[in-house]
């Protein structure tokens, strides 16, 4: 199956419709989807390993991100 970040017409759908929606998926997948749609209404498990340095940088792109839409 595709990963999550390639199911963009239905995450917004999901969302659109009130719900919220939990994913499991890469950090860049979890960036691209903020990206298009917004943070709100999601939750995202981080599947990569990452060191406490990636980590911090991933939190820090996130921040760059409008989240609250």
């Amino acid at each position: 199956a595709p990963p999550p970040e390639e199911w963009m017409e239905l995450l917004e759908r999901i969302i659109q419709g009130g719900k919220l929606c939990q994913l499991y998926l890469s950090a860049k997948g979890a960036l691209k989807i903020v990206q298009t749609l917004g943070g709100k209404g999601f939750l995202f498990t981080i599947t990569d390993e990452m060191t406490a340095e990636e980590a911090e940088s991933f939190l820090h792109q996130l921040e760059k991100e409008d989240i609250s839409r």
